[in-house]
């Protein structure tokens, strides 16, 4: 600001200089972009991209097992690696630590990666718990990477690796009240991805889709409770609600998990892309396109956006907008809970930048037109909308009948390779059997045909 004498008195005259740009922002950003870059090619454990701060009784280590030296690609090599007393005891003190550290322990979320080794120690460590936390609510969430499905072509492998994915899934279901698979062979190319930029052979990639999810759904866990006419969240519940709502009753317990990513506009102007339960795509396996009249689900979206002008939608404006959906598209459904919460999701560092250029910068859905302009890159993209819904539904048949046919078929027969490798991990014939009658019950619970006729096998 400048004074300048005019007419006996002072006259102030403003003038100012284009603002340049700000080298700390663009220092800062120059630094994300190098560290997105070098995350993105240079990932291969989950441990090069987490930045929290663990609690030291939070790790064990296994002790005798070394990657790359010891076998654990399959289930009997997990088994029994916590079952000495000792480790038994120790990993239970530390779980005790931390529960008692609650005002109130809701349940259990474990996640396991199911595709090796880690399926062993899961079912063991759980098993161990039953006693004391028998009556607390177990969600498990068996996650596995695109990798994990490369099929061995040599015989004992590919009977292997069938019957480790039936006894994973039959041993960590049984000590478990919810399981929910996750794990895609591929995620490029698919709907649920149609606006990501993903490569399956990077990890780092496929856990962001899958914990993003995991993120969402779990979301009516550690929202407020409050009232129909908050502002704030609505369809806060608590783990046990929920399992009960989804799978006491039927004695299903295998649930499927649907993501929208990013969420499109609830509301605005009529198109093609306003979201619709059409537009949540299943993160489970092996699932069918089956219309269950039975189905029973819990429906979360946070962050939801509508049009003219582009901003953030109302819990009323959302509310409206899935009932509208619900009458749609569910005719068939029996319950459906609602979560609804304005927050979006967050997007920071180590996120990788896999938003294609159809992803503004609020996590909106670019038009065509608007594609062409767009010059962001994914690691200008702050947060977006998200959708979740996790379903107890008839179209998981596919995925346990598979696992059925696998226990039945390779197996149950004496003297078979099947029935040789389960030996070798432990497995008695009582016990087979006891295997193959858990798989059918949790089948004919979806109504699904059990084929449990094994007297040509014995």
């Amino acid at each position: 600001m400048q004074w300048a004498k005019a007419g006996g008195g002072y006259q102030s005259a403003c003038s100012s200089e284009p603002a340049k740009p700000d080298k700390g922002l663009q220092g800062r950003r120059e630094m994300e972009c190098a560290i997105v870059k070098g995350l993105d090619a240079d990932v291969k454990f989950w441990t090069d991209y987490s930045k929290v701060h663990f609690h030291p009784l939070s790790i064990y280590e296994l002790q005798g097992v070394w990657r790359g030296l010891t076998p654990f690609g399959d289930f009997g090599s997990g088994r029994g690696l916590l079952l000495e007393p000792i480790q038994e005891e120790e990993t239970q003190e530390r779980l005790r630590f931390f529960t008692e550290e609650c005002d109130h322990l809701q349940g259990l979320q474990v996640l396991v990666d199911d595709s090796t080794g880690f399926a062993g120690i899961g079912a063991d460590f759980l098993e161990s718990l039953a006693d004391e936390y028998g009556h607390t609510p177990v969600l498990l969430y068996a996650v596995r990477s695109p990798n994990s499905f490369n099929r061995p072509v040599d015989l004992w492998n590919s009977t292997n690796r069938a019957l480790h994915d039936s006894v994973s899934f039959i041993k960590l279901s049984s000590f478990s009240h919810l399981i929910i698979p996750i794990g895609l062979p591929h995620l490029s190319g698919t709907e649920l991805c149609r606006h990501l930029h993903i490569n399956d052979a990077n990890i780092y990639h496929s856990s962001a889709v899958y914990s993003a999810a995991i993120n969402c759904i779990t979301l009516l866990f550690r929202m407020e409770s409050v009232g129909p006419s908050s502002t704030s969240a609505i369809g806060s519940t608590d783990m046990s609600t929920l399992v009960k709502l989804l799978s006491e009753d039927s004695g299903r317990k295998t649930s499927i998990l649907d993501v929208s990513m990013p969420a499109a506009l609830v509301s605005g102007a009529k198109s093609k892309g306003n979201f619709n339960f059409g537009s949540l795509h299943p993160v489970t396996p092996n699932v069918g396109d089956t219309k269950d009249g039975q189905s029973v689900e819990a429906v979360v979206i946070q962050g939801a956006l509508k049009s003219d002008p582009l901003a953030r939608a109302s819990i009323s404006e959302v509310v409206d907008h899935l009932y509208s959906c619900t009458r749609r598209f569910q005719q068939g459904l029996s319950i459906c809970h609602m979560a609804v919460s304005p927050c979006p999701l967050a997007i920071p560092l180590p996120f990788p930048p896999i938003f294609a250029p159809s992803v503004g910068s609020q996590g909106e859905i670019l038009s065509d037109s608007l594609i062409l302009g767009n010059s962001m890159s994914g690691i200008d993209v702050p947060s977006i909308p998200m959708a979740a819904r996790m379903r107890v539904s008839e179209a998981v048949l596919p995925y346990l009948q598979s696992r059925l046919y696998s226990l039945k078929q390779l197996a149950l027969a004496r003297g078979s390779l099947g029935r040789q490798i389960l030996e070798g991990w432990g497995f008695q014939k009582d016990e087979i059997q006891e295997l193959f009658e858990y798989l059918s019950k949790v089948v004919g619970a979806y109504g699904g045909a059990t084929k449990d006729d094994t007297s040509d096998s014995d």
